[in-house]
């Protein structure tokens, strides 16, 4: 099976692009055809056609014979023509290409533009911004792809060719569609299915009504735009297109499984079963990935992880990053749904290994946040932090290459960023391994002495509770007992130490005796506006006999006199089981206090209790 994408590339390769007219695909013939053809330009150079190929060359050799031709042209560069140093540059970028390594390809063939003509009307410089902007799209900058094609597209060279055009085209709609202009995206794609389907090349306008109804599930409200799929399966079908209908299906199984309908989903991917045969190892990884997705829907997750190692499997055969990056993510989602946390974490930092490899800052800003996640379910909040602060170093990087076209200075910077993290990790690492051997210990002590502390805090607490209990009873008790001694003290006559007259002493017993009477019987301390001035007027007497009289029998002054009385009366209402429906405050008020405050404050100063402190050890008093 061919990917989208990949569909777009062979489109390209075949129909605008010239390709090597050599049939051998031994890489040694084809590395002979090549130098043939520099000797050619040495005294030709005019006759210069570019040979940017797509082989399926073993890697070593590749690697190999990349590592040559890179040397050779940096030896002899300066004895070379313009023609031969663009032909070199481009065979190097495709070697570059095919080993994955897209961010050196995009540089190597910005190099050989410089050596081009800036004519409009040159076919070398079409083919090599054409060649630009697809490294760019498959290195996942969209939007740097898209400038580039778009001005590649006004070109009178490609404005001639309808067919570049609509190749062109192609590569354009993907990048709008993975930028979010999907109404764009869906525009272009319209376009190109209608010029396939007049070409009655009905395998590519199967492909393009797939893409139609990927940007269909964005941009209608309904599920209208499975009509789409649906289409292009009919259409797949009569082609006879085995590799064309297995895709179509594995895509129609992935908008159900998108959709919310991973049941649906499988159905269509079980179908893909018949057509295995007809499948690449490439496109086999992908149907395996689909597959676990549709698993890991379904909570299915054995299943998920037995496909997601299939498709590693797969995309192992071929080295292709790109699925080896999608299986490990894959494996690591099921691992976290197992709670195999540091088996997930394996395959995050695989995945992050060849994210680089792919230079797509954006799935690695992803990785670095599901690595940090992990730490702090682990409790390895150190290494969760420094995962984070990777994250945000990629984001920046992301954006940054996104953005800017000084690639260069991006480079050395990108440089300088891997290899601060790289120390960044074995500086981390240590401190883990360190910190790890010191933490138990930590922890075991601490664990130890904290349920030390705490016995004996609970048992202080204990010892301290009770002694307070036991005194506020007995506070209660003496308060009990004072209103017994009270009781008392009012049938017998206090007599003042000081030797004084006996017709004052006669004098000062009525209006003791007066004054016990409007405390007693009528309780006038109950008035919240009760003064020394009205009392006096009531005994009958002048505010200073009667301040010196209190002072003399009761040893404090008037003020304190009546809150003793009025804290007495509450003492009984509170206990009183007629008076269990009023509230506190309310208690306070029916005793004369007009302040909350003032009557906790006094209430405490004579009996040592709060109210609600006092009401709970008299039951205690009482039921002993």
């Amino acid at each position: 099976m061919r990917t989208n994408s990949i569909i777009h590339i062979l489109l390209f390769i075949v129909l605008f692009i010239p390709t090597i007219t050599s049939s051998q695909n031994n890489l040694e013939n084809h590395k002979i055809d090549f130098y043939s053809k520099i000797k050619h330009l040495e005294i030709n150079p005019n006759e210069l056609s570019l040979n940017l190929w797509t082989k399926n060359f073993k890697k070593d050799s590749l690697i190999k014979y990349c590592n040559e031709i890179d040397s050779v042209y940096k030896a002899k560069q300066h004895v070379l023509n313009k023609s031969q140093k663009i032909f070199y540059l481009s065979e190097i970028a495709s070697a570059q290409s095919n080993l994955g390594d897209l961010y050196l390809a995009i540089e190597t063939i910005k190099t050989a533009i410089e050596f081009v003509s800036k004519n409009k009307d040159d076919l070398i410089y079409a083919q090599l911004n054409l060649k630009l902007g697809d490294l760019y799209h498959h290195n996942g900058m969209k939007k740097k792809s898209n400038d580039i094609l778009l001005d590649a597209l006004d070109l009178p060279v490609i404005q001639a060719d309808s067919i570049a055009q609509i190749n062109c085209l192609g590569l354009i709609a993907e990048n709008y569609e993975n930028l979010g202009d999907n109404q764009l995206a869906m525009e272009i794609s319209l376009l190109l299915y209608e010029f396939n389907f007049a070409k009655k090349d009905f395998v590519a306008a199967s492909y393009n009504l797939v893409q139609l109804g990927r940007l269909g599930s964005f941009l209608e409200t309904d599920t209208t735009y499975f009509e789409y799929f649906h289409l292009a399966n009919s259409m797949a079908l009569k082609t006879g297109d085995k590799a064309r209908i297995e895709n179509n299906l594995v895509n129609t199984g992935k908008a159900y499984r998108k959709a919310g309908f991973p049941e649906i989903a499988l159905k269509y991917l079980n179908k893909t079963e018949e057509y295995a045969i007809y499948n690449s190892s490439y496109g086999s990884a992908y149907t395996m990935l689909e597959f676990s997705s549709a698993y890991i829907e379904l909570d299915s997750i054995q299943q998920a992880l037995k496909y997601a190692k299939k498709a590693m499997a797969k995309a192992e055969e071929i080295d292709a990053y790109n699925w080896l990056f999608h299986a490990n993510k894959k494996m690591a989602t099921c691992y976290i749904k197992m709670n195999k946390l540091d088996s997930a974490g394996y395959c995050l930092n695989k995945a992050v290994s060849l994210s680089k490899k792919l230079n797509n800052k954006n799935y690695t800003v992803d990785l670095f946040k599901q690595l940090s996640n992990i730490s702090i379910k682990q409790k390895d909040f150190p290494l969760a932090v420094a995962y984070l602060d990777s994250s945000y170093k990629e984001y920046a990087k992301y954006i940054s290459e996104n953005n800017n076209d000084k690639l260069a200075q991006l480079r050395v910077e990108s440089d300088y960023h891997i290899h601060r993290a790289k120390i960044a990790e074995l500086v981390l690492n240590n401190k883990i391994e360190k910190e790890k051997s010191r933490k138990l210990i930590r922890v075991v002590l601490g664990v130890i002495l904290t349920l030390f502390l705490t016995a004996l805090f609970i048992l202080l607490i204990r010892r301290k509770l009770k002694q307070l209990k036991e005194s506020y009873r007995n506070l209660v008790k003496k308060n009990i007992e004072l209103d017994e001694v009270n009781k008392k003290l009012h049938d017998c006559e206090i007599r003042p130490k000081k030797k004084i007259k006996l017709e004052n002493i006669k004098q000062e017993d009525a209006i003791i005796k007066k004054l016990n009477e409007l405390f007693r019987k009528d309780e006038v301390f109950t008035n919240p506006n009760l003064s020394l001035k009205s009392l006096a007027d009531k005994l009958q007497t002048n505010t200073s006999y009667l301040s010196a009289a209190v002072n003399s029998r009761f040893n404090c002054n008037l003020p304190t006199l009546i809150n003793q009385y009025r804290v007495d009366k509450a003492r009984k209402m509170l206990v009183a089981e007629e008076y269990k429906h009023y509230c506190v405050e309310g208690i306070a008020t029916e005793v004369g206090f007009k302040s909350r405050t003032v009557f906790y404050h006094s209430f405490k100063s004579i009996t040592g209790l709060s109210p609600s402190l006092y009401i709970e050890n008299y039951k205690l008093v009482v039921s002993e």
